[in-house]
């Protein structure tokens, strides 16, 4: 039995896959940790990290072997990249799923509430002694504009992005498209993993035509 010819962009989308598959396992593990043994992170989302690794091994492990012939692999892998894509962008940005299932599948707590960098979780400096306003005597809480709690009690600085830099609440304002973006430009490993599979989906894609010719 002669061994199957693989063809040159089906070594290009294997490894599209695997740097995807590598980095949904980092990130798995990582949210597995802070879930099980930290208590900061959900665990919806790293389990989801990890089964998208299985299939993307998977998949790679059934061509391979032969075990499905090579189209199904072919539109199979093109639409799981691609689903990948989707769901990223859902997650981040659009907000779908979440919005019908009530599910938080961030793990994080996404903010899509247009966050304007007031702060409106503390109190407003007043004394026991029932005269007022904080020790200094210049009144209530002082804002800055930034969102800047000087009291003490928070550091929920709000750069018009709605970012909270002190957890992971990333609710960023504007189009869910520029969302999107924002999030790929603030997340090495995530603006890596889409370009792995829109590679791997654009890879499959051109692979089920040429297979079809």
């Amino acid at each position: 039995m002669q061994p199957r010819s693989i063809p040159p962009l089906a070594y290009a989308a294997g490894a599209f896959v695997l740097v995807s598959a590598t980095v949904h396992l980092g990130l798995g593990l990582s949210g597995l940790y802070e879930w099980l043994v930290l208590g900061t992170e959900g665990g919806l989302r790293p389990l989801s990290m990890l089964v998208a690794t299985v299939i993307a091994y998977v998949l790679v492990a059934t061509y391979v072997t032969g075990v499905l012939a090579p189209m199904t692999v072919y539109v199979v892998g093109a639409s799981v990249m691609a689903l990948y894509l989707i769901a990223y962008a859902d997650v981040h940005a659009f907000g779908v799923v979440e919005a019908t299932t009530g599910l938080d599948l961030s793990g994080h707590g996404h903010d899509h509430s247009h966050d304007h960098g007031h702060d409106h979780s503390h109190d407003h400096g007043h004394d026991d002694d029932g005269h007022g306003h904080d020790h200094n005597g210049h009144g209530d809480d002082h804002d800055d504009g930034h969102g800047h709690d000087h009291n003490g009690h928070g550091d929920d600085h709000d750069d018009g992005h709605g970012h909270d830099h002190n957890g992971h609440d990333h609710g960023h304002d504007g189009p869910a498209t520029a969302v999107l973006i924002d999030h790929l430009a603030d997340d090495t490993l995530a603006l890596v993993s889409k370009l792995a599979e829109a590679g791997a989906a654009i890879s499959f894609a051109a692979l089920a035509l040429l297979d079809r010719r």
